[in-house]
């Protein structure tokens, strides 16, 4: 049998079979030719532009012969159509098609069977075919049918535990493709802000999209045009990563997640890290940098600018901090400040002073109060007290800003001493004390502010 172009085109898939009818009715095999259909010329195209709007049917197409004791039957008959997951036809993977009075013309009939399309995904199936009250033997269903698993809304899954096994796969074979060319991509063109080009999600500790690439590109890249996000990430678990990026080269320098603006608008940020709960938990981040170097060229949150800008900007609207630094080492430095040259300024302060919190007599901070008792006016004379703080006992190079404090509210005992004071380093205890310089007494009672710094 040798299909015309007409009847090819409404073909979505033939099965083509032999139809073996007991009881008189013979079976004749159907080889028939089918043409492929090339693309049309430019001499015979329409001029106007076409469209096709319409989706791709679920049914399938099924087109067999039918004879009777030889001869083509021409009439009608009633059929069922039964599909299988096994080639002894004994377990059904989808819902019965009856169809009754099949038209037949010369043995020749056509019929659509509107199985269930989400059951393709991949997996074999069988076809049995009833004729009024003969049932004929199974037949294997070929690969034409999973182009149902293209369709809008349709499902594609794998069972396999293999590594790198996948549901779909779509590859750009070239080694030269074109800008933008990708393996898959998806495109959303709703205007609204509920929508998503490509979702991925994972019901475990995997990763919901995961982008890998072996050589200078980009794992994952996200563009967006209008008000939306290039890439979006969310974790439900705990432990999970909205978005994780990884460099895994032991050389190179690009880093394992990059954003990029070209706005010139105020408050464009390049990658933006928000913790959005109003209460959270302790060290919580919007970004967190996190160096596991022992040495000592690591950083954890490096911040470069061209310009007359802020390499790292930190700001805070309440009582929190714009910069935290943080040294739990011995020698380590919570915030470390660099001059670029022998003129340049390491540290500058535009508005307001130096604050140190929780600075009293016996902390660690390098402000500190002190106040003069009888216990520590014990210099070998009595104009001076001496200071007993571990950030300045036996360091004679230590450098300190001394100044009286006048709380006398908040200190017990406090007193003022009205009298002008220096410093000096008494090699015996190796502390430093406070005297007056006028060679007065020094006041029992009297409470001193002290800001040491460490040349």
């Amino acid at each position: 049998m040798k299909m015309n172009n007409k009847q090819v085109l409404s073909v979505i898939f033939a099965a083509l079979t032999m139809l073996a009818l007991a009881s008189g009715v013979s079976a004749q095999a159907i080889s028939p030719n089918i043409e492929q259909i090339n693309a049309p010329t430019s001499a015979n195209q329409p001029e106007s532009n076409l469209s096709v709007a319409a989706q791709v049917s679920e049914a399938i197409s099924y087109q067999g012969m039918l004879e009777e004791n030889g001869i083509p039957v021409t009439g009608s008959r009633d059929m069922t159509f039964r599909l299988y997951s096994d080639d002894g036809c004994t377990t059904l993977a989808s819902g019965i098609v009856d169809i009754s009075g099949v038209p037949i013309d010369n043995g020749h009939f056509s019929v659509q069977l509107d199985f269930d399309p989400s059951v393709f995904t991949g997996q074999a199936f069988f076809l049995e075919v009833q004729v009024e009250s003969t049932v004929i033997a199974c037949q294997e269903i070929l690969a034409v049918p999973y182009a149902l698993s293209l369709r809008p809304g349709a499902k594609t899954a794998t069972d396999s535990t293999e590594d790198e096994a996948a549901a779909f796969t779509g590859e750009v074979s070239s080694t030269t493709p074109g800008n933008y060319s990708t393996g898959l991509r998806g495109i959303n063109n709703g205007t609204g802000d509920s929508g998503i080009g490509v979702h991925g999600s994972q019901a475990g500790d995997g990763w919901g999209v995961y982008g890998y690439v072996d050589g200078d590109g980009r794992g994952v890249y996200g563009s967006v045009l209008g008000d939306g996000v290039g890439v979006y990430g969310n974790a439900v678990g705990e432990d999970g990563y909205g978005v994780y990026g990884s460099h895994l080269a032991n050389t190179g320098t690009n880093p394992g997640v990059y954003g990029k603006t070209r706005s010139e608008d105020s408050y464009a940020y390049g990658v933006q890290g928000v913790v959005t709960y109003s209460s959270p938990g302790s060290y919580s981040a919007g970004v967190a940098g996190i160096n596991n170097g022992l040495y000592g060229n690591g950083i954890g949150v490096y911040g470069t600018q061209a310009g007359g800008g802020w390499g790292v900007y930190g700001q805070v609207d309440g009582n929190g901090r714009g910069v935290y630094g943080k040294a739990d080492g011995a020698t380590g430095i919570g915030v470390y400040a660099e001059g670029g040259s022998t003129s340049g300024t390491a540290l500058m302060l535009s508005n307001g002073g130096i604050r140190v919190n929780n600075a009293g007599l016996g902390t660690s901070t390098p402000v500190f109060t002190h106040q003069a008792t009888a216990s520590n006016i014990a210099c070998g004379f009595s104009q001076c007290t001496v200071i007993d703080h571990p950030l300045t006992n036996g360091d004679p190079n230590a450098i300190l800003i001394v100044t009286q404090n006048f709380n006398y509210d908040t200190i017990t005992s406090a007193v003022n001493n009205p009298h002008p004071v220096g410093v000096q380093y008494l090699s015996t205890p190796s502390r430093w004390a406070i005297y007056n310089v006028d060679l007065v007494a020094m006041t029992d009672g009297a409470v001193f502010n002290i800001l040491v710094v460490k040349p």
